[in-house]
């Protein structure tokens, strides 16, 4: 029950995950943003908020980027997630898209990267 209202939690704060203002720098064909707020799981499969950052190229393809440091992992261990061990979709500002990987230290740093081609 715990996972299931975890992974529900998760589903709904990442609609706003990526709600961030278009403030980026255009650099050499590329649109980079540097602002805003973004959600991410933790260590122990729970809910934990970060900074977003995202890119995208030329060819229309944009990365984002969530990292939060210091969230929650009792276990100590690293831990990978992706859409094929969660089931959950990546949702950003531009779309949804399960091309999708996170990875928590053992430290608790955690690190999102979700690929969306527009």
């Amino acid at each position: 029950m715990k996972r299931a209202l975890t992974v529900m939690a998760c589903a709904a704060a990442a609609v706003i995950v990526l709600a961030m203002s278009q403030s980026g720098a255009r650099a050499e064909g590329a649109i980079v943003i540097n602002d805003g707020h973004c959600g991410l799981l933790d260590g122990d499969g729970g809910f934990a908020l970060g900074d977003v950052h995202s890119v995208t190229n030329s060819g229309g393809v944009t990365n984002y980027t969530c990292s939060a440091k210091k969230v929650n992992n009792q276990n100590r261990k690293s831990v990978d997630y992706n859409f094929g061990n969660t089931g959950l979709p990546c949702m950003t500002q531009s779309g949804v898209t399960t091309d999708w990987t996170e990875s928590v230290s053992a430290s608790g740093n955690a690190t999102l990267h979700c690929h969306v081609k527009n």
